[in-house]
């Protein structure tokens, strides 16, 4: 199929070539074709008989020096154009609709055919035809976009229809399916430790994650045919179960669920691109009975055998406790590897050496082709088992779109050498990716695939191993050198060129990771060289492990050499990620500062090319320039939205983030200042901050002028440390309990905040701070905090309440206040409120009839979870008519108070704030 559509450009682009004047430029490039990024001629200067400017004749020779450009691009890099073309295709096929993007294009054609008409010089239609078989391809992915967009909605509505849920439904239902296990089982640390698992290393503290393709449903007695494909998690390690296996699992299910918060990953899209329309989960593995086993002669069966005896050996054999870091190494599953391991990496921005990747295969690639080499193996026998090995190899870690990228350029690549051709590595890159593309459009959207043909292509143009070899004065100069200063020089070279290479990839790199992962890693620069050799000396032993479990003796020897890089690899890393200014953390720049940065990046070379000195400096100078301009609206962005502001009576911002059983709520201050009240939730405590992190980032927040902690529960401040980590922070308010509480992570907590800087104060009734525009924080509880800790009350009852007033609202903010606390509070004269938050995130148990009565809000908003969806919850927190919003129905919700008073309500829905006509 994929030769079929690459067939039209043969004819245009020969005669493409035969007609370009370019085909006399002098030779740059690795294949020995001219090279069209790198012209080598001159400036001109366009002047007049005179010796003046001409401005007309400058302007002719620069349009006829981009047709040239574009001429060469055609006629020497025609997969890289058509990659381009295709990637536009898709894009504006998921944005406007392939019938749309069509018109478009159909309509530049016939303009564009309708000015040949009147050309006056002769024609040449050879550019004309190649690039209207381009577009004739771009549109044929284009259509393939399109059509799976249409089969993911039909899945999910089927799914809809059958689970009998409405269309914005995501709550876990139990239910009983039988399906077909669709891949290798892969292992994960349980982001909730179960509290019945011992303190070793219990199978409780893992999950199992998988695919199943669900054919039947259970609906009361009898068994209804379905057809949907959906991702399965199983608590505990599950074993035993291959691809092909007809499974029936008791558990339950559910439509992945939307984005609640600004800047939340699109679970439901991803899942939409990847074809799987529900989430399955069960409690153990005894939930899961084998019906029917698959056949025997499906590949994929006996390279799940296989990694299963692999993570078996690795297990056994890997010292050091880096058996996980290995299987994540070798056979890819990145999720065994800790958390805090793998926030390490990607703050020191070697994260990419966690997971398999094309540089793996590259690496695998190199040391088979140097062994045969010395063993003198022929090159034909040679080139195959090497582009076979990787084959597998790819396949057994999963054939991710990077690793499928590496396998399709090395067959590439040894095919040529093989039959002694010249080729590209640009047009071999660009080949992989329009392969890739077939098998799924929906990869042009993935970030990781972006940055690994990126880098790729940076490593092309800026490695010398891709570049001209040296002239014939230079070998000369070199051949009378002795063979210790050749030997020096050649190892200085390489550690320069390495160098060199390293700081474009990633400066070239940093824009999408800066936009997609808010953090800059100027530190990877060096560390990525660094960890080069003992990653390389971890993959092939683990690789030797996985290949020669079956003989212990070398397995462990194996085992030992493997276990010891990735100790040592971690400790690197470990320090790297301490080390001042290695990596920022920060908002991401706009998207037209991001597209703005590729486009120069192309253009320049385009234009200029990228070989010579004078080019590379004109792209240092110009995306330095560019990157300058994304620091400095980094630094003045957060003054001029304070500034904007003040100037235009801006108004007072609540926003009630959607956390599960947890709290937090962000306030946006008329004059600009930001305050977190808690920040946390119920659940996995390494990862409470990512979506409060980047909801705070969505909404441009840089800066945090306080953060005001309530009480000691976790699920109000397990996500601070880590908030800590990426954000200033200006103050950290507490009760003086708080601060005296014997828990371990509270002390972590504020031994951080400490180190940071950060100033640390207590409040209690009485406490307050107001600001000149007209805007009040006050602490209306704890009333007598010594009296209260001789009571030896609960952490609850001792919550720091706040009351936060402008424009003549207020909103009471009251932790999980509950008895004593309660009584003492309301014992106090009443106060008005007119919005409150449900203490203890809408607990039935916890009554809080006192509280409502004794302030009288007109809108109560609970910060829960899925399980306090209970008519019960609504009635008791609406005694006399009150508005109950629910952060678990309404998703994340913002207040905003006008400075006249009025009040507006906003919900996070299809990921826009959407107004509440009540409240």
């Amino acid at each position: 199929m994929a030769a079929g559509l690459f067939i039209p450009l043969t004819i245009p682009i020969r005669s493409l070539t035969r007609r370009s004047s370019l085909l006399n430029a002098r030779p740059a490039n690795h294949a020995g074709f001219p090279n069209p990024l790198d012209p080598g001629n001159g400036r001109m200067a366009h002047r007049g008989p005179l010796g003046q400017f001409d401005s007309q004749t400058a302007l002719a020779g620069f349009l006829g020096k981009l047709r040239q450009r574009l001429l060469a691009g055609l006629a020497f890099y025609p997969m890289l154009v058509l990659l381009l073309i295709v990637l536009v295709s898709i894009h504006m096929s998921h944005w406007l609709g392939w019938s749309t993007w069509t018109a478009c294009l159909l309509l530049g054609w016939t303009l564009f055919a309708w000015a040949r008409l009147y050309d006056p010089r002769p024609p040449n239609n050879a550019p004309a035809i190649c690039l209207l078989s381009m577009s004739l391809i771009a549109l044929t992915y284009g259509a393939l976009h399109e059509r799976a967009l249409l089969k993911i909605r039909r899945e999910l509505q089927q799914w809809n229809q059958a689970a009998g849920l409405s269309e914005s439904a995501a709550i876990w239902k139990p239910v009983v399916v039988q399906g077909t296990i669709e891949e290798t089982l892969r292992y994960r640390r349980a982001s909730i430790a179960n509290p019945q698992a011992s303190e070793d290393d219990s199978i409780d503290d893992w999950q199992t994650l998988t695919h199943l393709q669900v054919t039947k449903i259970q609906r009361l007695k009898s068994w209804a045919d379905l057809s949907l494909s959906a991702s399965l998690v199983i608590d505990g390690k599950a074993s035993g179960h291959l691809p092909g296996d007809t499974v029936q699992i008791y558990g339950y299910w559910r439509r992945p669920p939307e984005p609640s918060n600004p800047g939340q990953f699109d679970l439901r899209s991803r899942y939409a691109e990847l074809g799987i329309a529900a989430q399955l989960k069960t409690d153990s593995p005894a939930l899961i009975h084998r019906i029917d086993s698959g056949s025997l002669w499906r590949l994929d069966r006996w390279l799940a055998r296989w990694t299963a005896q692999a993570n078996l050996a690795i297990e056994r054999y890997v010292i050091f406790d880096q058996a996980p870091m290995t299987a994540a190494l070798v056979l890819g599953q990145r999720e065994q590897a800790a958390w805090q391991f793998q926030e390490q990496m990607l703050a020191t921005g070697t994260i990419h050496m966690l997971s398999i990747s094309g540089m793996h295969i590259e690496m695998v690639a190199l040391t088979l082709l140097i062994s045969g080499w010395m063993l003198r193996i022929p090159k034909g026998p040679l080139l195959l088992g090497t582009v076979c090995i990787c084959a597998l190899y790819a396949m057994l870690c999963g054939a991710n779109p990077p690793v499928a990228r590496a396998t399709i350029m090395l067959s590439g690549a040894c095919l040529a050498k093989y039959l002694g051709w010249t080729s590209s590595s640009l047009n071999i890159l660009a080949f992989a990716g329009l392969l890739i593309l077939l098998q799924r459009t929906s990869i042009a959207f993935e970030v990781g695939t972006q940055l690994s043909f990126l880098t790729v292509a940076v490593l092309i143009l800026t490695f010398p191993l891709f570049r001209n070899r040296k002239a014939p004065i230079e070998r000369l100069v070199d051949s009378k050198r002795t063979a210790s200063n050749k030997t020096l020089r050649r190892i200085g070279s390489l550690c320069w060129e390495s160098m060199r290479s390293s700081f474009w990839v990633s400066l070239i790199s940093a824009p999408l990771v800066w936009c997609s992962f808010h953090i800059i890693t100027p530190i990877s620069i060096v560390l990525n060289l660094i960890l080069w050799l003992p990653m390389l000396v971890a993959l092939l032993t683990g690789l030797g492990l996985v290949l020669f479990f079956w003989c212990p003796p070398l397995a462990w020897c194996m085992g030992v050499c493997c276990g010891f890089s990735l100790w040592l690899l971690t400790l690197v890393v470990a320090m790297a990620d301490k080390f001042p200014y290695g990596h920022f953390w920060a908002a991401a720049p706009p998207g037209w500062w991001l597209a703005g940065f590729y486009i120069i990046a192309f253009g320049i070379a385009v234009w200029l090319g990228t070989q010579r000195a004078a080019a590379r400096r004109a792209l240092l100078w110009g995306l330095g320039s560019w990157f300058a301009l994304g620091f400095l609206w980094l630094f003045t962005q957060d003054s001029l939205n304070r500034l904007d502001a003040m100037a235009n009576r801006a108004p007072l911002n609540i926003t009630f983030l959607d956390v599960g059983h947890g709290t937090c709520v962000l306030v946006q201050t008329p004059d600009g200042r930001n305050w977190l009240y808690d920040a946390g939730r119920l659940g996995d405590h390494q990862r409470s901050y990512q979506p409060i992190a980047q909801a705070l980032w969505d909404l441009g927040v840089q800066r945090l002028d306080g953060m005001l902690l309530s009480h000691a529960d976790s699920d109000h401040y397990n996500a601070m440390e880590g908030l800590i980590e990426r954000f200033r922070v200006g103050r950290l308010i507490t009760t003086r309990d708080v601060l005296e509480h014997p828990n371990r992570s509270i002390q972590s907590l504020l031994a951080k905040a400490e180190n940071l800087g950060i100033r640390i104060e207590t409040w209690a009734a009485g406490s307050h701070f107001k600001e000149a525009y007209k805007y009040r924080f006050a602490a209306v509880y704890p009333l007598n905090p010594s009296t209260a800790k001789k009571q030896n009350v609960s952490d609850n009852a001792k919550s720091l309440c706040v009351l936060i007033e402008f424009a003549q609202r207020r909103v009471l903010l009251p932790g999980d206040l509950e008895n004593p606390g309660t009584m003492r509070l309301t014992s106090q004269p009443a106060m008005h409120s007119d919005i409150l938050m449900a203490p203890h995130h809408g607990s039935l148990t916890s009554k809080q009839d006192g509280l409502i009565a004794w302030c009288k809000p007109s809108t109560i908003v609970i910060s829960g979870s899925h399980r306090s969806l209970d008519p019960r919850v609504f009635e008791t927190y609406s005694p006399n008519g009150q508005t109950v919003l629910h952060t678990a129905r309404e998703h994340a919700l913002r207040l905003m108070i006008l400075p006249d008073g009025s009040m507006l309500w906003f919900r996070w829905q299809d990921n826009a704030w959407q107004p509440i006509p009540f409240g």
